[in-house]
This record gives C-alpha cells, sequence and structure tokens, in this order.
C-alpha cells in the first residue's frame, strides 16, 4: 500500500506560474492524504445491526461515528415476545470497547404487557467485548430478554474503541 501523507501547502504569489505536476502535489496529493486520515485514523461513520442474546430482535437499527477512538452510537431494538432468560444484551457493536462502563441512553416502550421501571434500567458497556448489557441501576444485576419481552430500547452513547 501506498502511504500518502500531507505536504505543506505551497505559498503562491501574484503572477505565479503552476504547472499540471504542482497542482497535483498541492491540491489532489493533499486532498488523498486527508481523505485516507480520515477513514484509517481520524473519522468515520456508517450504519450497524444490533443483535440480540438468545432472541432475534424484532426491528435492530444503528448508527455510528468514529473519531479517533471514541465511538458515537445510537440505535434502537425491540425485543420479540419471549420467555427466554438469557441476559438481555445489544450486540455487534461497530468497534470493541477498550474499558467498561454507563452509556448515555434513552428509552421509549412499546405495545407489551412486561412490568419494569425504566428508571431503574442502565446500559452498560463491557470491557473487549462487542456488546451492551442492560442492568437495574438500582441492584446492577443484569436484565433477562423475559423482562423486555416486546419492549422497544432507543439508545445513544459514547464508548472508547480498542
Amino acid at each position: 500500500m501506498v502511504q500518502i501523507s500531507w505536504q505543506t501547502p505551497k505559498t503562491w504569489t501574484a503572477g505565479s506560474s503552476v504547472t499540471a505536476a504542482e497542482l497535483n502535489q498541492e491540491v489532489r496529493d493533499n486532498l488523498d492524504a486527508l481523505r485516507a486520515e480520515r477513514v484509517v485514523g481520524g473519522y468515520t461513520e456508517g450504519n450497524w445491526t444490533p443483535t440480540g442474546n438468545g432472541v432475534l430482535f424484532a426491528t435492530a437499527t444503528g448508527t455510528y461515528t468514529k473519531i479517533g477512538r471514541a465511538v458515537i452510537i445510537t440505535g434502537a431494538v425491540q425485543w420479540p415476545t419471549t420467555t427466554d432468560t438469557s441476559e438481555a444484551r445489544i450486540a455487534s457493536l461497530p468497534f470493541t470497547p477498550v474499558s467498561a462502563g454507563g452509556l448515555s441512553v434513552g428509552y421509549t416502550t412499546a405495545a407489551g404487557t412486561a412490568s419494569i421501571s425504566w428508571s431503574d434500567v442502565t446500559l452498560h458497556v463491557e470491557a473487549y467485548t462487542a456488546y451492551i448489557t442492560l442492568r437495574s441501576l438500582a441492584t446492577g444485576a443484569g436484565l433477562l430478554n423475559s423482562a423486555l419481552s416486546d419492549k422497544w430500547v432507543q439508545f445513544a452513547g459514547v464508548y472508547n474503541a480498542i
């Protein structure tokens, strides 16, 4: 792979002659270097599809923006009607988190009869894994898929990637 690096642009003065080679170096090559940095190490964005743990989400959408190691994610998932007792997770994060911690979130519930206090729910990024667990804010205990049967969770947050 050819490494393209940024070159300090030439200072143009009135009356200067400009050749095609100079324009290529001053404009095209520097734009290519900026694009390469944006994709490789600086900035990237896209869509991702969250997956469940023991369940197939009825609906699952997500977007991400990565700037350096910081990853900003948004998403919405709907648990299916289920009695599954696996730990509730939102998996397949676009980048692996480097450390564990809370995730800033918002919640919206949809149709369903499961009893859950949304003020008692927190989303927790798990270190060196590609998933988020849903936990009780009061106890820290993981929620089960059955507690989220036919419920929506909408979320947004930031975490650091490896």
